[in-house]
C-alpha cells in the first residue's frame, strides 16, 4: 500500500526543520486519488502544495504545519 513519508525520514533531511516533520506517521496527511494521479492531502484542509523539486509537500493554509515527502 502506498503511504506518504514523514519529512524526517526523507533522504537528506535537514534537522533544523522542526514543523510538520512527522505528519504522515501521525495520520495528518494521507494519499488520495484525485483523478490524474495519487497525491498527498492534508486531512484538515485537503490539498497540499509541492514546495520542492525533491518532493516535499506542505499544506498552504496559514498556521497549518502538515506536510510530507512524496517523490512520485
Amino acid at each position: 500500500m502506498l503511504k506518504p513519508i514523514d519529512i524526517k525520514d526523507m533522504p537528506g533531511y535537514n534537522p533544523i526543520v522542526k514543523n510538520g516533520v512527522d505528519s504522515a506517521s501521525k495520520g495528518l496527511v494521507t494519499l488520495e486519488d484525485l483523478g490524474p494521479g495519487i497525491y498527498p492531502c492534508c486531512n484538515k484542509h485537503k490539498s497540499l502544495l509541492k514546495v520542492s523539486k525533491d518532493g516535499i509537500w506542505r499544506c498552504g493554509e496559514l498556521g497549518c504545519s502538515n506536510g510530507c515527502y512524496w517523490p512520485n
